[in-house]
C-alpha cells in the first residue's frame, strides 16, 4: 500500500505517505491505528492546531519509543511557524513521555518553505508548506513536489551533432527546472484556486477538504465542498482527487448521491469517514 489515511471531521484526520515517510496531520488514534507502520515515518508535517489534526501527537511519540522497531530513528515535525498551540502540544506530548530513543526535532515553516526529502543526480524532491484559508492562525496544505532537468523547447530537436558541439556550460544554458506535483494534501480549508500559481495545478494525487456535500450548508469561509472542489480539480488538470473529512452530518446516499452529480464535473473519489482506508 502507498497510502494509509482516516479522516472523520471535528473526531480525527492523518494521512501517510509511505513512499515518501510522510505523515500528514496526527489525529486521535493514528499510532495506534498505524500499529507498526508508524516507523516508515520521517517526518510530521502538522497542518494547524485543531485537536482533530493533532491530538494523536503524545501516543505516537511514545508508541516510537516503546514499540519493538527503528526505535533510533530520527524524526521531524513540521508546522506553522508561530502556531504557539501547535508548540505547547508538542511540549506537552515530550513531557509526559520522558527521555526519548531517537532524535525529535521540531521545525516551524513558513509559507512556501520547501523541505529536502530526496537529492538525487537526476531528480529532487520537495516538501512544499502552503497557505490555506480555515482558520484565524496560520494553516498549511502540503505537497510533494519532484523536480528534473529538461531541454527548453527552443532547443529540442536539434540533433546529436548540436548537442555534442556544445560546451558543458552551454549545455547547463539551455536545461531547465520541470516540477511535477506528486502528492498534495491540503489540510482543512476552502477549495484552492484555479490557475497555474495553484498549489493543486496538475496534482498527480490530491487529498482535499471536502467537509460538505454543497457550498449552501457552509457557515463561514474554513471548509471547502465536494461541488467546489470538484471544479478546482478540473480547473487545475488534477488527475487523481480524493474527497475527505466529509462531515458526519451526511447519510452515506446523500454522500454517493452528489458524488455522482459532480462526477460530470470531475470524478472525486470518497475516504469514507468510518475506518481506515489503504490505497495502492
Amino acid at each position: 500500500m502507498k497510502y494509509v489515511i482516516f479522516s472523520k471531521g471535528l473526531h480525527a484526520t492523518w494521512l501517510l505517505d509511505k513512499a515518501h515517510g510522510n505523515l500528514y496531520d496526527c489525529g486521535e488514534g493514528c499510532g495506534t491505528l498505524l500499529g507498526y507502520q508508524i516507523f516508515c515515518v520521517d517526518r510530521i508535517c502538522l497542518s494547524h492546531s485543531h485537536m482533530d489534526h493533532i491530538a494523536g501527537l503524545p501516543a505516537f511519540i511514545g508508541l516510537r519509543n516503546a514499540t519493538k522497531g527503528a526505535n533510533n530513528k530520527p524524526l521531524v515535525i513540521y508546522y506553522p511557524e508561530g502556531n504557539l498551540r501547535i508548540e505547547d502540544w508538542i511540549n506537552f506530548s515530550l513531557k509526559i513521555n520522558g527521555r526519548l530513543k531517537y532524535s525529535l526535532t521540531c521545525q516551524p515553516l513558513r509559507p512556501w518553505d520547501q523541505i529536502p526529502i530526496f537529492q538525487g543526480s537526476q531528480e529532487k524532491r520537495y516538501i512544499e508548506a502552503f497557505p490555506v484559508q480555515h482558520a484565524r492562525e496560520q494553516c498549511f496544505g502540503y505537497r510533494v513536489l519532484s523536480v528534473t532537468k529538461g531541454l527548453k523547447l527552443e532547443f529540442r530537436n536539434r540533433g546529436k551533432e548540436y548537442y555534442a558541439s556544445l560546451t558543458p556550460e552551454q549545455k547547463a544554458a539551455i536545461m531547465e527546472d520541470r516540477s511535477v506535483n506528486k502528492v498534495l494534501f491540503s489540510g482543512d480549508g476552502m477549495p484552492l484556486d484555479s490557475g497555474s500559481d495553484s498549489p493543486l495545478h496538475c496534482a498527480e494525487t490530491a487529498f482535499l477538504d471536502t467537509t460538505f456535500i454543497s457550498s449552501q450548508d457552509r457557515e463561514g469561509f474554513n471548509h471547502g465542498s465536494l461541488e467546489e472542489v470538484a471544479e478546482a480539480c478540473r480547473n487545475n488538470h488534477v488527475k487523481v482527487a480524493y474527497a475527505m473529512h466529509v462531515s458526519i452530518r451526511y447519510q452515506n446516499d446523500e454522500i454517493q448521491k452528489k458524488l455522482s452529480e459532480v462526477a460530470q464535473v470531475f470524478p472525486m473519489r470518497l475516504i469514507p469517514n468510518d475506518r481506515v482506508v489503504c490505497l495502492n
